[in-house]
């Protein structure tokens, strides 16, 4: 095929398109916003022992801990600060949370203790 003087030859279009999925990667690579891991709070892991609501509250107060309770169970979120922060009045009812929220915190989070009753 010939293009005014120029006569176009399979290699010519081959570097052609090279040239056209490097330039896309580039592109792509510049425009595309890179998404950034969420920061994960490193902090020391609570020994396990069993504790009143006060110590609870004490915990979360002094120490900024992020205990929740479910099912009478507490769970320390401390490394998911961003999840504790978003369901604050959730996670500090005295009540705890609901059932839905036990297989979760088994799988995701360390297990502290268990809540006594006064």
């Amino acid at each position: 095929m010939q293009i005014g003087e120029y006569e176009l030859t399979f290699i010519d279009v081959a570097v052609f398109v090279v040239f056209l999925v490097a330039l896309n990667k580039i592109v792509k690579r510049m425009l595309v916003a890179k998404i950034n891991e969420p920061a994960k709070y490193e902090i020391e892991q609570l020994e396990e022992r069993d504790m009143t609501m006060e110590e609870i509250e004490s915990m979360r107060r002094e120490e900024n801990r992020c205990l929740v309770i479910v099912e009478d169970k507490i769970y320390d979120l401390s490394g998911s600060q961003d999840l504790y922060d978003n369901n604050r009045d959730l996670f500090e009812s005295s009540e705890g949370c609901g059932p839905e929220w036990a297989p979760i915190c088994a799988r995701k989070y360390p297990f502290v203790g268990h809540v006594l009753k006064n």
